[in-house]
């Protein structure tokens, strides 16, 4: 039966703060190849586990040292299955497109900036397959195939009651609101 083990990562700050092995701010010694390093790595069952072997000097490589030691000792990488990421949705990744427009438009506001965010746009129009974009002072409308989307600038309002339309994002930093209305 095979043991199971975790890879743990200690900064050579955090040893110094525990005043473990010879770690200093400036980094700590590898037990492989003897170079001072900003991490030490350690294969053990339980963090708490992996520190104590650092602290009686049973433990602790770099990253060179840690990788040749997983490959020369024949050891496997499994992945549990609660610990995969799920591939994002077309909808998380248009959120995180607006996201990164609103971000770009709150640092980016003078005309300067107008090529950031017009790229951005365009990647917005392309998720929802822009028909056709309407843009007024206050407001854009992009009337997609399988959605439609209303960005709100924070000086304007829209009340979406009756419309189909329902609030999809509210950004922190500029304080405009994105509608959605998803088509049948």
């Amino acid at each position: 039966m095979a043991n199971t083990m975790k890879l743990y990562r200690f900064s050579a700050e955090e040893l110094t703060e525990k005043e473990i092995a010879d770690a200093t701010d400036d980094g700590v010694k590898c037990d492989g190849c003897n170079w001072r390093v900003s991490y030490l790595y350690v294969l053990a069952g339980s963090r708490e586990e992996a520190l104590k072997m650092i602290e009686h000097g049973e433990a602790g490589l770099c990253g060179n040292c840690i990788s040749d030691l997983i490959v020369e000792g024949g050891y496997q990488i499994l992945i549990q299955e609660h610990n995969k990421t799920k591939p994002k949705t077309t909808t998380e990744i248009l959120l995180d497109t607006i996201k990164s427009f609103e971000w770009c438009w709150h640092i980016n506001q003078s005309i300067g900036g107008h090529d950031c965010w017009s790229k951005l746009f365009e990647e917005i129009s392309k998720r929802v397959k822009t028909k056709k974009i309407i843009e007024r002072i206050g407001y854009t409308i992009f009337l997609g195939e399988d959605v439609d989307l209303i960005r709100i600038a924070s000086f304007s309002e829209f009340d979406n009651e009756g419309t189909g339309f329902e609030l999809f994002y509210k950004d922190s930093h500029t304080d405009a609101k994105w509608y959605m209305k998803k088509k049948s």
